[in-house]
């Protein structure tokens, strides 16, 4: 799968020409420049005038294309980066609830911030750095060989050796920053021992032989500063004296061209211009190429949820065939069983859940509660038996089938920093008789008052009470037409007004199949249930 898509291709290639004519630009105007110096040699000011305009059409030329290749290059980076992040999403959003739990919820709030974020300014800026710094090498070098071609190959041994030299350079740096670091760490090491032990040293009589281990160690440290900070000093002015040299050797060079009268004294602007410029572009091509390198880690944590081939192997995209869907809400269980971190939680488990019947699963801390849901809602696919609605095996159901018709309102209430209406019908068109559903299920749940009270404001799940977050979590429920309805502790941590009104409202719901999960023990409520299962 292509990660930069055609409109971001085009955003990129615009981008460049920009910059490739920028440059170019950029070139004529030295090249005016010199042009002006000559003639000042010349004493010729009849064609002044017209030189000078026209290079100061070229720097604003070359302004003037800077300005929308930055345009075009933030459009670039900042596009594919969101196209990326929303591939990445729907493809999260169609694999296995079994697959995606394999990660907790950091690891994907990393991919999909952290990670795709130091993926465009490593990976895409590195990208368009090394084309973009490339095509600038090579305007610069065709401006010095528009001069001379001796220009080009000085500039080129000119800027590869400080690289070079440089490369040898750091490597020393590391080695000796390494000594630093360790004698260091032995010094921080000794001097809090030493603070730590100041009376155990004191009280043995023997301080001035431990000051005489812990001045040794301080010794050390101070030579490995001493030795890195004279290192790298050197190494500043090795590199500084390396460029005055390089210009040293330009200059000579092309003192020694205008003396042969084969360049003209004016054009010495123009090289020493571009061969700052072709330096330059040529180091930084080279990092913008390492930035590149060391991003790609984020590419390939990436490429598992952009590879077409996950698709036979992962994402479940079995086709929704209207003659395949659940028609009733039977649930049975046969022969359960299911281990999780070597721990037995099901063994030969059996259940079976009438079309309407309404059963309570109890049972202590632990005892496999939310396993059952899980497993009942394909999280956990590794169980032996046989788990089928309708007489249709789970394993054969389709996520888009099961979540069609089974639906989870969970412990914690999930709210939506939207509307009411957006977060009952999950963000459905107000069409379709969909606003006519929608109050008919306000209704049912007792919100209309809170509807009249938000109408389309965004709610703030902090603001809300748990009776309110869980009428609208069974609210959704209802609209999405689920034929069964698993609800987890959805009395839990309200008050008994709120408890009872959510009890009444699961009770009332005889259309349709419900499991409730409790830890309510009360005799005169698990007498309402057809069926109770204690795990």
């Amino acid at each position: 799968m292509k990660i930069i898509n055609k409109e971001n291709r085009t955003r990129l290639a615009i981008s460049l020409f920009f910059s490739i004519v920028g440059d170019i630009f950029l070139m004529q105007a030295l090249i005016g420049m010199s042009d002006i110096m000559d003639m000042a040699i010349k004493s010729n000011i009849k064609d002044m005038p017209l030189t000078v305009s026209l290079t100061v059409f070229y720097m604003v030329a070359q302004w003037g294309c800077n300005f929308v290749k930055y345009i075009f290059w933030q459009r670039f980076m900042f596009g594919t980066r969101d196209n990326l992040l929303l591939i990445l999403i729907k493809s999260l959003f169609r694999l296995p609830m079994s697959k995606l739990k394999e990660k907790n919820s950091d690891y994907y709030m990393n991919i999909l911030n952290n990670d795709i974020e130091e993926f465009r300014i490593g990976y895409l800026d590195g990208l368009y750095g090394l084309l973009s710094y490339s095509t600038s090498v090579i305007v610069a070098a065709v401006t010095l060989l528009r001069v001379n071609y001796l220009m080009v190959i000085t500039t080129v041994i000119l800027t590869i050796l400080p690289i070079l030299i440089s490369k040898v350079m750091t490597g020393k740096t590391i080695n000796i920053n390494k000594e630093k670091t360790s004698a260091n760490e032995t010094y921080l090491s000794r001097l809090q021992e030493m603070v730590k032990g100041f009376d155990v040293v004191k009280r043995s009589g023997h301080s001035d032989e431990y000051i005489g281990i812990f001045e040794k160690v301080n010794e050390k440290r101070s030579v490995s500063y001493m030795h890195y900070n004279v290192t790298t000093n050197m190494i500043r002015a090795t590199m500084f004296a390396i460029v005055s040299i390089n210009q040293l050797i330009l200059t000579g060079l092309c003192s020694f061209l205008v003396v042969k009268n084969i360049i003209s004294p004016g054009l010495i602007i123009t090289v020493t211009a571009a061969f700052a410029n072709f330096s330059d572009a040529f180091s930084n091509s080279l990092e913008s190429g390492i930035e590149m390198k060391s991003a790609k880690v984020f590419l390939e944590k990436f490429m598992p949820y952009l590879n077409k081939n996950i698709d036979d192997n992962v994402i479940d995209t079995t086709p929704l065939q209207s003659d395949n869907r659940l028609t009733k809400a039977d649930i049975a269980i046969e022969k359960l069983s299911f281990a999780y971190e070597d721990k037995e939680i099901f063994e030969d488990f059996s259940l079976n859940v009438g079309n309407g019947e309404i059963v309570a699963v109890t049972g202590e801390s632990g005892s496999g509660k939310s396993t059952l849901i899980k497993l009942l809602l394909k999280s956990f696919l590794n169980y032996s038996g046989k788990i089928k609605y309708d007489g249709k095996d789970l394993q054969e159901i389709t996520e888009e089938e099961l979540y069609s018709k089974v639906y989870l309102v969970p412990q914690e209430s999930f709210i939506f920093k939207s509307s009411l209406f957006d977060n009952v019908t999950m963000f459905a068109k107000m069409e379709d008789g969909a606003e006519a559903k929608f109050k008919e299920i306000l209704e049912k749940v007792n919100l209309r008052n809170f509807m009249e009270l938000h109408k389309d404001e965004e709610l703030d799940p902090d603001e809300m009470s748990g009776g309110e977050k869980k009428r609208a979590s069974i609210a959704r429920a209802l609209f999405n037409d689920s034929e069964i309805i698993i609800l987890d502790e959805p009395t839990s941590d309200l008050d008994p007004e709120n408890k009872e009104i959510i009890n009444k409202i699961i009770f009332d719901m005889k259309d349709k199949t419900r499991i409730v999960v409790t830890h309510d023990w009360n005799e005169k409520y698990l007498g309402k249930f057809d069926k109770i299962i204690k795990l």
